[in-house]
């Protein structure tokens, strides 16, 4: 069964996460992945993000996994025994072109098989639908010059848009991108940053903080 967390910013909502699937961070091994924010300028140390932060608050010590440094080859040693994996927020693009090359997608079904938990903040929430085109409005698909496609993870079958009408957003959210999201013909998810879209299987929900 697929169970995920997908919040627009897990820094004001993770305790939710624990709550809802009931996790004992002391005995939940845990991956964090900060690279979507490894591409921010000016760049900032893993330890001065929130989402890492918050795991912190929690009692969670998490193994950082960096993508951008992995390969196909050394990601599933590192995941094998993964029950948690939390990615962080930065650039979508950025994200998915390392997702894509190092095939994290593919390790995904046997993770939810043994009953992982993905919990995902901003780009990391974004990066679960079935395609990221649409946040080029938001996110800057230069900073990922070697991708492929933009063919997300396919985990919902909804756009997720973070961060919406969030002042220190603003930039983004301008009246003619907020009138192309409306008119979008897409099915979507719109969160502020006190929310997160909860999914048991086919089973969605929207939780606040």
């Amino acid at each position: 069964m697929k169970r995920l967390f997908l919040a627009s910013d897990i820094s004001t909502t993770f305790p939710l996460a624990l709550k809802e699937f009931d996790i004992d961070p002391l005995v939940t091994p845990t991956v964090y992945i900060p690279t979507a924010g490894n591409c921010d300028t000016p760049p900032r140390t893993v330890q001065e993000r929130g989402s890492y932060q918050c795991l912190l608050a929690a009692h969670i010590n998490p193994l950082v996994i960096k993508l951008e440094e992995e390969t196909v080859y050394t990601l599933p040693q590192k995941l094998a025994s993964v029950k948690l994996v939390v990615v962080g927020g930065g650039n979508s693009f950025f994200l998915l072109h390392h997702m894509q090359r190092t095939q994290f997608g593919t390790f995904l079904k046997s993770f939810f098989d043994r009953g992982g938990i993905y919990v995902g903040s901003s780009a990391g929430s974004c990066v679960c639908s079935p395609e990221i085109a649409y946040v080029q409005d938001y996110d800057d698909p230069h900073l990922a010059p070697e991708l492929n496609n933009t063919k997300g993870l396919g985990l919902v079958d909804v756009d997720i848009y973070p961060h919406c009408i969030e002042d220190r957003y603003a930039e983004g959210y301008t009246d003619v991108n907020i009138r192309k999201m409306l008119t979008n013909s897409a099915k979507k998810i719109i969160l502020r940053d006190h929310q997160a879209l909860v999914v048991k299987d086919v089973m969605y929900k929207i939780v606040e903080s």
